[in-house]
């Protein structure tokens, strides 16, 4: 929460770089863990917090944060879970607002997100279904092929969460029409 857009960037690169290469905590359990109940908490705070909406690198640093700090071997749903809900609603909101470069973080995030969440996702897949339909949409009508990473983004994370919530509740939205 430091008042410099610098120090909160600079924060989240070290936050990422430690959830890549602190394998085990003091105490031999996953640094996700071991600091989830902070880390998660910390980064909702930096992808909601208003005064970061006029600096997008912010914002996709902290979407990739949560990648970093969402793997499927080092992370698990009943780390996640308590932070799912206002986690999931940020990242919707910078997938529905942000700049391109920030939204194709967002989509990395939600899809790694969901991977690890599994069955915990479901509530929320019925709300990023259409935002992901939308994306691909705007992707495949691109001429010059600036979203092409956006849309190939935005189709993994579909793979992603279709995955994690089943079969049963993909096959519940038709594969054509508007979102």
């Amino acid at each position: 929460r430091d008042p410099h857009p610098r120090v909160r960037y600079a924060c989240l690169v070290c936050l990422a770089q430690l959830c890549d290469d602190l394998p085990n905590g003091p105490d031999g359990r996953p640094f996700q863990k071991q600091y989830g109940s902070i880390v998660l908490p910390a980064l909702v705070i930096c992808l909601a917090e208003p005064g970061n909406q006029a600096y997008p690198r912010i914002l996709s640093c902290a979407a990739l944060a949560v990648s970093a700090f969402a793997v499927p071997h080092k992370c698990t749903p009943k780390v996640l879970k308590p932070q799912l809900e206002p986690l999931l609603r940020s990242l919707f909101h910078l997938l529905s607002t942000a700049p391109l470069f920030v939204k194709e973080d967002a989509m990395t995030a939600v899809a790694v997100v969901a991977a690890v969440a599994e069955e915990s996702f479901r509530p929320f897949f019925a709300t990023f279904v259409p935002i992901v339909k939308v994306l691909l949409g705007q992707a495949t009508k691109d001429s010059d092929g600036t979203m092409c990473l956006l849309g190939m983004k935005a189709l993994e994370a579909f793979a992603m969460m279709g995955e994690a919530v089943g079969r049963e509740a993909v096959w519940v939205f038709p594969a054509t029409g508007t979102p």
